[in-house]
């Protein structure tokens, strides 16, 4: 029985390609989505939701690709592995990109997320000591938010694993045993 296994460094090439590749796709997303942002917190959230099924469909594919390139079979390992390195490039770009956003492109943009978010709470006709209190939180939301917060980023890598784990295990195929 041959090998099925990735070296390390093929894992780590095609990963890293296949993850600036899907962290340009993300951040083409995450702008477009970002500049037509009209204060429809309900659309905007929608279309985050869509942009990351999205994304998770296309590193569902790039991992059937890996799959293919390595004769159609891949242990877990290997491609979970080769998955973590798409998701480290491609969430490193798409983080400071979202930096750069809201720092030099649209410096206003968590500004107009949280007016918009404002004028929601107000809407729910909360008592006046929950509103105060979602207020609060707003504001300390708006003072973090263009800071580039390396916790914040690796949380996110950490969410995002929890997907590449289900994509590896479900796109995961083992030569079979007797052939």
């Amino acid at each position: 029985m041959e090998d099925i296994t990735m070296s390390r460094s093929a894992r780590n090439k095609t990963g890293a390609i296949y993850g600036v590749v899907l962290g340009l796709i993300y951040i083409i997303l995450g702008t477009i989505t970002d500049l037509t942002f009209s204060g429809n917190l309900l659309l905007f959230t929608v279309l985050n939701v869509v942009n990351f099924a999205l994304y998770v469909v296309i590193l569902a594919i790039m991992a059937k690709m890996i799959r293919k390139n390595n004769g159609g079979f891949i242990e877990f390992k290997e491609l979970f592995g080769a998955i973590f390195v798409i998701l480290l490039v491609s969430s490193s770009m798409s983080y400071i990109y979202n930096w750069v956003f809201m720092n030099f492109i649209d410096p206003h943009f968590t500004e107009k997320i949280i007016e918009a978010t404002r004028l929601q709470i107000e809407h729910l006709n909360l008592p006046d000591d929950k509103t105060e209190e979602a207020l609060k939180s707003l504001d300390n939301d708006s003072t973090t938010a263009t800071k580039f917060d390396v916790l914040a980023w690796a949380g996110r890598i950490v969410r995002e694993c929890v997907f590449g784990l289900i994509v590896a295990a479900i796109m995961k195929k083992s030569k079979p045993v007797f052939e």
